[in-house]
């Protein structure tokens, strides 16, 4: 209890004594509290997080994990179909649903109308567009229907690569579709089942793609019975940027309870930065040590160049990319802790040791061995793969559930539950301990700030003449409105000129990045030999028909000819499309986000500089001051980053695919390519116009001054009574320092 009373004694004084911290922020009272208490309960059971992004097997490895295999929680195709799902052990199968608020629905409805007049707008100008671009004078009504529709679906199109979007918009329409009303849902937040048959059925109303209640369910928790969860509680997250804004706030705070986090990365795509950004929201901000990282999606990286490298050998092909991941992961892993020297031992275990790789759909085929009819159309696929590839391993029933066993991973994963269950004393102490010691600091930075911003106060009245502080706020007054102007135009140059910057940064990084997609495609390419058995109808006048002494008789002969066709193989290619897409997405969002602190850093010296110019001295102003009121602007200015798609789950196909379904598949991967490019640069303008439109909303200039204002007539007031002042802002100091 000792932090939240430290707490409440900094939040007490800051707010009798109006103490406005920029540079550090108090943790929220409440929340604190019910941490703590959260962390001294000792019936408390271990908290197990998954986390990783969108499609990188979640769902499917707790389906592994507690539901031997079957598709109990159903697998998310996109963000806004994803759900916080939490499981707890419990004697009764059921289920609690909460569903979102009227002011949640308020926010998804307000996408919604921006989605519907975006639609309108940008229709009627690709319909001007189109029109103009027939070259045909007088069209028929049936012609301008038909530009009317290729106009709005080329719109769509460009819609839907603004995932919050295009998924609010899809979303409320399903809201709507339902005829559901949230009042109406008041009473079918509990789900009772009596068997785990009857809970996937009900469950999938909630969380399911299609589900009658999906549009409205932010959270799922359900109670089962079953052995693997005892002891223990399961967090499944939606993935990281989530596109609903309460949903993620719940995630983010489920998140930072947990005791142990396992992180699903795709073993096509592990360690990306996504992933690494993870790692440290997990280990720095949340204070979790332990930490385990999943190589997901196994199945996907066996076929083509690891098939080669390992001569059609499944062994050798599985030890080769555990060899690589794990190398992947031991670099990543050296770099970031070089980078956070903080953590210091804490992810010694994972640099040490090598990957754990995991197929959750090999271990569907393992556990639904004799219920092959049951088997889902990405099951059978994989299973026709790995039948066509690694034939010899699969042919018999011992070989292929020894070798599906050996891909699945799952009894690795198994023990780490295992183990963590063992220590669970000992992980929890120390997550409280890591705990404590993450909110004291950041209590303690607030206070030493607190500290800092009044001997800046104490000093300033020290040293300031009053005579020359009220002639200074008579000429600030006298120029006040010219340097409310100055400052405005400066911010909106500044706005201009760095709006352009970034879409120049930006755009060149997104070119370079493009550069050599087509041919990387191109390259996944192969020829080889076929052997096409046929029959033909030839004469049969031998000595059998008498030599044809009687006429001609035909016999059927079987004939076999060898011949050199074109394959593709799709993992290749959707490996390296998803690698390009992830990484374009990474290098935007981190382009984006320096641009934007240098962006603030430059507002400091520019708005300063303008004020202290436009006032025509500059001493008039406190650069100390002023400094002060434009970071509390800056740190008060919300800004989004861009938000992308990945690659859609049409191109998701693994082995190598002939002919027409080959071709296919490169067109569709090129076609795929070749506007990639295109629509992240779309979504990147749409970010900076949406960016440059809500810097330029704000009127800086009178902000700033009005702050200003008050804080320099507050000045004035104290140097009228300075000896009181001083001494009433020591006795404040007295408080802080004493407070712990």
């Amino acid at each position: 209890m000792e932090i939240l009373n430290f707490a409440k004694t900094l939040r007490e004084i800051a707010t009798k004594y109006d103490i406005n911290v920029v540079d550090a922020n108090m943790p929220d009272e409440g929340t604190l509290a019910k941490q703590i208490d959260e962390m001294n309960d000792e019936n408390r059971l271990l908290k197990i997080g998954i986390i990783g992004r969108v499609k990188s097997g979640k769902s499917s490895l707790i389906n592994a994990l507690v539901f031997n295999g079957r598709d109990i929680l159903p697998k998310a195709t996109t963000p806004m179909t994803a759900a916080l799902t939490v499981l707890e052990y419990g004697e009764n199968l059921a289920g609690e649903v909460e569903f979102y608020t009227d002011e949640d629905l308020k926010k998804i409805k307000d996408k919604f109308d921006s989605y519907q007049r975006q639609l309108k707008e940008q229709t009627n100008k690709e319909f001007e567009n189109l029109k103009a671009q027939s070259k045909i004078p007088n069209l028929s009504a049936s012609k301008l229907d038909e530009l009317k529709i290729k106009a709005e679906q080329i719109v769509i199109n460009k819609l839907k690569e603004n995932i919050s979007l295009s998924g609010a918009a899809d979303q409320w329409e399903r809201i709507e579709k339902t005829g559901i009303k949230l009042d109406d849902l008041k009473d079918n937040g509990k789900i009772v089942a009596k068997n785990i048959d009857e809970l996937n059925r009900k469950l999938y109303d909630f969380i399911g793609a299609n589900g009658k209640y999906m549009p409205f369910t932010k959270s799922v928790k359900l109670t089962l019975n079953e052995p693997n969860l005892k002891d223990i509680n399961i967090i499944d997250t939606p993935g990281v940027n989530d596109p609903i804004p309460s949903r993620e706030e719940r995630t983010k705070a489920l998140l930072a309870t947990c005791d142990v986090v396992l992180i699903v990365s795709p073993a096509g795509q592990f360690l990306s930065e996504q992933d690494t950004k993870l790692l440290h929201r997990v280990n720095t901000k949340d204070g979790i040590k332990e930490i385990y990282l999943i190589a997901s999606q196994a199945d996907t990286q066996i076929f083509s160049d690891e098939k080669d490298k390992a001569n059609g050998n499944l062994h050798d092909a599985l030890t080769n990319i555990i060899r690589t991941l794990s190398k992947t992961q031991r670099n990543v892993l050296k770099d970031y802790k070089l980078d956070n020297p903080s953590i210091k031992n804490a992810l010694d275990d994972l640099i040490d040791n090598d990957v754990i790789l995991s197929s959750s759909v090999a271990f569907t085929l393992l556990q639904n061995w004799d219920k092959k009819s049951s088997w889902d159309e990405n099951s059978a696929h994989v299973w026709q793969n790995l039948q066509k590839h690694y034939n010899a391993y699969f042919a018999d029933e011992n070989s292929a559930k020894a070798n599906l066993e050996k891909l699945a991973g799952i009894s690795a994963v198994k023990e780490i539950l295992s183990e963590v269950r063992t220590r669970k004393d000992e992980i929890k102490a120390q997550k409280t301990a890591e705990f404590n010691q993450v909110e004291m600091k950041k209590l303690l930075d607030f206070k030493t700030s607190a500290i800092n911003f009044i001997n800046e106060d104490i000093e300033r009245i020290k040293n300031t003449d009053l005579d020359k502080l009220q002639s200074d706020i008579a000429k600030m007054k006298a120029n006040k409105s010219l340097a409310i102007m100055a400052v405005n135009d400066a911010w909106d140059d500044m706005v201009i000129d760095s709006g352009l910057h970034i879409k120049e940064v930006i755009y060149n990084k997104i070119e370079k990045h493009f550069r050599d997609l087509i041919g990387e495609i191109n390259s996944a390419q192969r020829t080889r030999s076929k052997t096409r058995t046929y029959e033909v109808e030839v004469k049969d006048n031998g000595w059998s028909n008498l030599f044809g002494l009687f006429g001609d008789r035909y016999k059927t002969e079987t004939r076999h000819k060898t011949i050199t066709i074109q394959t593709v193989n799709a993992s290749e290619i959707y490996s390296t499309l998803s690698d390009v897409t992830d990484d374009a997405q990474e290098l935007i969002s981190g382009s984006f986000e320096k641009e934007l602190k240098d962006f603030k850093k430059q507002a400091y010296s520019t708005i300063v500089g303008s004020a202290r110019k436009a006032v025509d001295d500059d001493n008039i102003l406190d650069p100390v001051l002023i400094t002060h009121i434009v970071k509390g602007i800056m740190n008060s200015i919300e800004i989004q980053e861009p938000k992308f798609e990945g690659v859609p789950s049409s191109l998701r196909q693994s082995g190598d695919l002939d002919e027409d379904e080959g071709r296919k598949y490169m067109d569709d991967a090129k076609d795929y390519a070749r506007n990639l490019e295109q629509s992240l640069k779309s979504k990147t303008s749409d970010a900076i116009k949406t960016l440059s439109s809500t810097l330029r909303s704000r009127e800086v200039g009178s902000e700033m001054f009005a702050q200003y204002t008050k804080n320099i007539e507050q000045l004035q007031s104290d140097l009228c009574n300075k000896e009181e002042t001083i001494a009433h802002k020591e006795m404040i100091l007295e408080e802080l320092e004493s407070a712990e």
